[in-house]
């Protein structure tokens, strides 16, 4: 392999065993090889936050080796104005980008029931995953990310502190207690442990009635010992910025990096309470690298110095994810030495954390412990620790738990070698590692801007935007000082006068002198404030705003000047959507890679119920429940193409048009017009038939529950018909008792021959209407039979035909030239 920083020989350093010892050198030399030449992109990264945050006239400090505020000269003041259009543009298309959700689209890959289920579960599983992680209010932030500095990341992990909850557990014992029973009032109780008497009665009197009849036996009763308490945990997503996040620079993308580096501050307190023992020797460490610096300036919005790391109770943690071949030789048959002799050293358990990371402690496959002081060595009198005592052998079990493997299936070198491993370093000391728990994917996903051809660290629309907003800040300080300097009319008084210059008051009265030879009279001029010309550059600065910036188009509400027509319109738009096409298939391609490790991380560790709202019986919503277990299958998830676009108003009706042509949506649902109501935005509308429809599902579950509900006769029996009939069709009614499922059948039999009879008799209705022989019509006949009477008594014209159909065009002409003087004739 090449000979880079981090494929040389590691060197030893103090404080822990020899593989210890290995990797916190490999952990030290990898930052250092990562973090190198660096300070380019991280000064582009500080400038583009800098200029979000309003901070534009900046100035390079060389000596602090960061961006500093232009001060204002007192001597020569000017204007330093920020027309803000950067951070405008960049919020118009970050809402463009992140506004919409992704659907999934689960593929099983074979045709097994298994992959089939699980394919289906896991489309469900990625909305609770979403609600679960809060991804729905971190996208905007990740938006923002994204289009500004060009690469976004979110870290997921699993999370089991006790903030989550805990579930508590009883843990049951069998007991045995004597029982005893009366034959004559049939009373049963428990009784002080004696002697049992087998056959014929026990002579002890029933305490309720007295009577000698009574028999005594032995019954196993369930008796809680005590009770256990287990994290609940949750699935968390982290936006991280781009400068805590170190890829190597020659992989072809940040997703597929073999080695990633996470290097981040943490509070002293939570690192001792994560990490234990562990940590109990950390120091509280200053912000020695210049990334630290920036982000701390930017998070702070003042300028930041290193005083303000003197109160501060923090340290930095290095968090490094690496593929197998990565490693350096030695190290490698150390950690293959380790696994095969089922020791991790540091991931065996033997201490575990209060709280776990997500990473290498997870409560539920540990069999997490309990919340109070002795939980570690409970967890070995247990025997869940691995360590064996003298004539003992490890189990398989414990074998599993102590090497901590993420998959029991697959041996633990196999996951080695395939998956890679992860350490956690803080003040020179390892303080976890373990084997890879999301099968050789890294927790971090980059949501990239765009794909440089050379760099790993792509370029941001901020990068684009600086230069553009820099000449327009310069452009509105020239002409607002030109403005402040010439706006004004000025008096040229010309030194050879005696008078006194004007004071400058509106009252003021002018005088000069024009007697003497070399005596020229003042002049006033009006002089302009500045050229013409800077209008049409600020106007081309503005316009290249909205080009590159790629916000002129029709959804951001831009119409092009001299474009009118319909077509133009229609075209100019789907150019304007054709040019974040790309950005969009590399945000949906960076939300699929999330949706897979998070399921992953929901396969292993779901093993709490987890609830989704889904579409369910009749219309209405219904809850799905979700299991880790549903989700083991071999499937993929996709994502299905331009999905994360968001959809107008127009989009949403045009599409529901389509589905009522088609016929795949029924207008006669109350849920269906409810929603359409909804997105209409008319909410405070009554549906008619709306309490039809509840009645319906009232008397419905009034007859599962083994009632007749009274016949009301204001109920419409074709809304009860649909609702009864429809639900015989659903897996709820397959699941009933044969009697109740009989009574269901059987009113829906009672309810079609009611809808039967009621037809019926309307149809005789109008039969009655229909008028007897001799008798006189209504008055809608007798219109009927006038508009009638009037079309046959009417005189047929020329006029009626069509020319060129029914009449030859010189007969019309005629017919309407004879009809013409007929007119003129009859006028007076």
């Amino acid at each position: 392999m090449p000979q880079t920083v981090e494929s040389q020989s590691l060197t030893r350093t103090s404080g822990g065993g020899d593989l210890e010892s290995q990797l916190l050198s490999f952990s030290q030399l990898l930052h250092q090889d990562l973090s190198r030449n660096r300070f380019a992109e991280e000064r582009e990264w500080y400038e583009d936050a800098l200029f979000y945050q309003r901070r534009q006239w900046l100035k390079w400090d060389s000596s602090n080796k960061r961006w500093s505020l232009v001060k204002q000269d007192p001597d020569k003041p000017r204007p330093m104005p920020v027309t803000n259009h950067f951070a405008r543009t960049i919020n118009a298309v970050a809402n463009q980008l992140g506004s919409g959700t992704p659907r999934v689209n689960g593929i099983p890959l074979d045709d097994s029931d298994q992959a089939r289920r699980a394919a289906e579960f896991a489309e469900t599983a990625c909305r609770a995953i979403d609600k679960e992680s809060d991804f729905k209010i971190l996208k905007p932030i990740l938006a923002k990310h994204t289009v500004l500095w060009g690469v976004g990341v979110t870290k997921d992990f699993y999370d089991s502190s006790l903030s989550n909850g805990t579930t508590r557990i009883p843990q049951v014992e069998v007991q045995t207690s004597r029982m005893l029973g009366c034959e004559d009032c049939g009373q049963m109780g428990q009784i002080p442990p004696t002697p049992v008497v087998t056959g014929g009665t026990s002579g002890i009197p029933c305490p309720g009635c007295g009577s000698p009849n009574t028999q005594t036996w032995n019954e196993n009763v369930p008796v809680t010992t005590e009770v256990k308490e287990f994290s609940k945990g949750r699935i968390c997503t982290e936006v991280r910025p781009i400068f805590e996040v170190f890829v190597p620079r020659d992989c072809q993308n940040p997703n597929l990096a073999p080695k990633i580096q996470h290097r981040y501050r943490k509070p002293l307190q939570v690192a001792k309470r994560i990490w234990g023992d562990r940590a109990n020797d950390l120091k509280a460490d200053q912000k020695n690298e210049i990334h630290e610096i920036y982000l701390e300036a930017l998070r702070s919005l003042v300028n930041y110095n290193y005083m303000h790391d003197q109160m501060s109770e923090s340290c930095t943690i290095t968090e490094t994810w690496s593929d197998f071949d990565q490693l350096p030789q030695n190290l490698q048959e150390l950690l293959l030495e380790a696994v095969e002799q089922q020791n991790l050293e540091l991931g065996d358990g033997t201490e575990p954390p209060q709280q776990g990371d997500g990473l290498n402690y997870n409560p539920d496959e540990q069999g997490a412990g309990l919340i109070d002081p002795g939980t570690a060595e409970q967890k070995r009198e247990a025997g869940v620790s691995g360590e064996a005592g003298e004539g003992e052998e490890v189990s398989e079990e414990d074998v599993e738990e102590a090497l901590e493997a993420p998959d029991a299936e697959l041996p633990p070198v196999e996951q080695l070698k395939q998956w890679g491993i992860f350490l956690i370093e803080a003040g020179g000391k390892i303080l976890d590692w373990g084997i890879n728990n999301l099968e050789g994917k890294k927790p971090f996903t980059f949501w990239l801007w765009e794909v440089d051809p050379a760099n790993a660290y792509p370029k941001g629309l901020g990068v684009d935007l600086v230069p553009l907003q820099k000449r327009l800040n310069r452009l509105d300080s020239l002409m607002e000082l030109g403005i402040m300097s010439n706006a004004a009319g000025k008096w040229l008084w010309p030194t050879t006068q005696t008078t006194k210059p004007p004071t400058g008051s509106p009252t003021d009265v002018v005088e000069w002198d024009p007697i003497g030879d070399g005596k020229i009279a003042p002049s006033f001029v009006q002089p302009s404030p500045f050229h013409q010309a800077c209008f049409a550059l600020r106007n081309a600065i503005l316009a290249d705003f909205q080009t590159i910036g790629m916000t002129q188009g029709i959804q951001q509400g831009e119409n092009p000047q001299g474009v009118t027509a319909f077509r133009g319109l229609a075209y100019l738009g789907a150019k304007a959507d054709e040019q974040i096409s790309t950005q969009r298939f590399l945000w949906e391609t960076a939300a699929g890679l999330r949706y897979e490790k998070t399921l992953i991380l929901a396969k292993r560790n779901w093993t709490d119920e987890r609830k989704v709202k889904v579409a369910g019986f009749n219309g209405r919503y219904g809850m799905d429940s979700l299991w880790g277990k549903d989700l083991e299958g071999d499937y993929i998830v996709e994502i299905q193409p331009d999905s994360s676009r968001p959809m107008s108003m127009t989009d949403k009706e045009q599409a529901f048009q389509l589905l009522l042509e088609g016929g795949m949506v029924d207008p006669t649902d109350s849920a269906t017009r409810e929603f359409i109501i909804d997105m209409a935005n008319l909410d405070g509308v009554n549906l008619v038939s709306h309490l039809q429809y509840m009645k319906a599902e009232r008397d419905l579950e009034t007859v599962i529950q083994g009632s007749i509900p009274p016949l009301n006769p204001y109920i419409d029996l074709q809304v009860f018909m649909k609702i009864f009939s429809s639900y015989t069709l659903t897996e709820e009614f397959e699941a009933l008792a044969p009697d109740a499922q009989q009574r269901v059948l059987m009113a829906t039999q009672m309810i079609s021959q009611q809808l039967q009879a009621q037809q019926a008799a309307q149809m005789a209705a109008a039969a009655a209407m229909a008028a007897p022989p001799g008798a006189q019509p209504g008055p809608g006949g007798k219109l009927a039979a006038a508009m009638k009477k009037k079309q046959q008594n009417k005189q047929s014209s020329g006029l009626d035909g069509v020319p060129g159909n029914s009449m030859t065009p010189q007969q019309a002409g005629d017919d309407a030239t004879k009809e013409a003087g007929q007119v003129a004739a009859a006028l007076p």
